[in-house]
């Protein structure tokens, strides 16, 4: 099963996200949601969304594949961190920096370099694909909410 996470913009500079799972083979998308929040709500709720609609029937060799992003790598998701794979090992550190500069600084929402390239994207309107080893955290309530490659 694939994942992924899309960036909608509409309207004056607003965003919206959808979370989806598609079966690698099939092509069928199992599950969706749309949010306005990149809070890790969105995949709770999307996951829950696969499980009811395969009525809890996942094959126990089911692979749930995501790119870097920190949503469906997050430890919440992902389980163990002993079977880290290097892109997930690299979420990791991302979420641990972050967590000790939050730790440091009291800041909520901050920026910093993790000085090996940790995500992709592209720009809005698209061209090419942007590698960057940029990182935003977002904190509410002294817990991370989102972290996200920056790409300007």
């Amino acid at each position: 099963m694939l994942t992924d996470i899309t960036y909608m913009y509409y309207g004056n500079d607003q965003c919206a996200y959808l979370s989806v799972v598609k079966d690698g083979a099939t092509k069928q998308i199992l599950a969706h949601y749309l949010s306005s929040s990149l809070e890790l709500s969105l995949v709770k709720r999307t996951l829950k969304r696969l499980f009811h609609r395969l009525d809890g029937n996942i094959h126990p060799e089911a692979i749930l594949h995501s790119d870097q992003g920190m949503h469906y790598t997050h430890l919440k998701f992902a389980g163990s961190t002993d079977d880290t794979c290097p892109t997930h090992q690299k979420q990791l550190n991302a979420f641990q920096r972050a967590e000790t500069i939050f730790r440091q600084t009291g800041k909520t929402v901050f920026d910093f370099d993790m000085g090996e390239v940790i995500g992709e994207g592209y720009l809005r309107g698209g061209g090419n694909v942007i590698n960057t080893t940029k990182v935003q955290a977002v904190f509410k309530g002294g817990k991370l909410v989102t972290l996200y490659p920056k790409l300007r």
